[in-house]
C-alpha cells in the first residue's frame, strides 16, 4: 500500500558537504522515503562533470526539469508521507524553480542547507576516485554557490 506524499524535504548544499549522507540518514531515522537527485543526472551533465568541465546554464536547467519530474514520479510510490531529496542545487533560481514545480503538484516543500566546514568537503571528496581532481572541481565551482534567499534550516555537518 502506498501513502500520499504530502511533504518533500530537500537537502541541498555544496559539492562534498555530505548532503546525501545526511539526507539518507535523516530519512531512514524518521522512516521516510529517500531520493538521490544524482540518480537522474542527464547524460550531458554527467559528461561535463565527469570531465571536470564548467556546466552551462542550459544543461543545469534541463537537469532541474528532469529532477523535478523524477521527484514527483518517485513520490507516488513511497510508503511514507514524506520524501527526502538530496541535490546540490547551487543557484537560488534553480531551487526556486524546483520548489515551485513541487508546490504546483501539491507538495509542501522544506529546505535543509547542509553546511560543512571546508575540511569536511575536502575529506569527503578525497574518498572518490580521482580524489584531488574532485577537490579542484569543488574549488572551481565554490564561487557559484549562492546562499539561499528562500526559507530554510541549516543542517550542520561537521
Amino acid at each position: 500500500m502506498t501513502t500520499t506524499i504530502q511533504r518533500i524535504v530537500v537537502f541541498f548544499g555544496e559539492m562534498g558537504s555530505g548532503k546525501s549522507w545526511c539526507a539518507e540518514r535523516w530519512a531512514r531515522g524518521h522512516g521516510f522515503c529517500f531520493f538521490e537527485g544524482d540518480s537522474v543526472v542527464t547524460r550531458e551533465l554527467l559528461d561535463r562533470s565527469g570531465r571536470f568541465k564548467p556546466i552551462p546554464r542550459g544543461v543545469i536547467r534541463e537537469f532541474v526539469d528532469v529532477l523535478s519530474k523524477a521527484v514527483v514520479e518517485h513520490a507516488l510510490g513511497c510508503e511514507s508521507d514524506t520524501l527526502v531529496v538530496s541535490q546540490a542545487l547551487y543557484l537560488n533560481e534553480d531551487r526556486l524553480a524546483f520548489g515551485r514545480y513541487l508546490e504546483e503538484h501539491g507538495f509542501m516543500v522544506e529546505w535543509k542547507w547542509v553546511r560543512a566546514p571546508f575540511t569536511r568537503h575536502v575529506r569527503n571528496l578525497l574518498t572518490r576516485p580521482k580524489r584531488w581532481r574532485w577537490v579542484g572541481y569543488m574549488l572551481m565551482n565554490k564561487p557559484f554557490f549562492q546562499a539561499p534567499t528562500h526559507p530554510h534550516v541549516v543542517y550542520p555537518n561537521g
